[in-house]
């Protein structure tokens, strides 16, 4: 499994791939420019120095810290707890 996924889009749809990694376990971060799926980790769009710093806490096993609660494999693909 990746230790990580990255959306770092300019312009986005909702972004089925977020959910699909957040579904499976794997931590993602994507930027700001959509609605994301709950538990996405987000960045300021173009903002890179927000994207690396957000990376960094999520490989150093920090996503507490960035999301304000941990990653579980019950996270729900539409963002939603049913």
């Amino acid at each position: 499994m990746a230790d990580l996924m990255v959306r770092p889009t300019y312009r986005d749809g909702y972004g089925i791939s977020v959910a699909e990694a957040l579904h499976f376990g794997c931590p993602a971060i994507a930027s700001d420019v959509c609605r994301r799926a709950k538990g996405a980790i987000i960045f300021k769009n173009r903002d890179f120095d927000d994207l690396i710093e957000k990376a960094r806490r999520v490989l150093s096993k920090n996503v507490s810290a960035v999301t304000g609660h941990s990653m579980n494999r019950q996270t729900s693909l539409w963002g939603d707890d049913g």
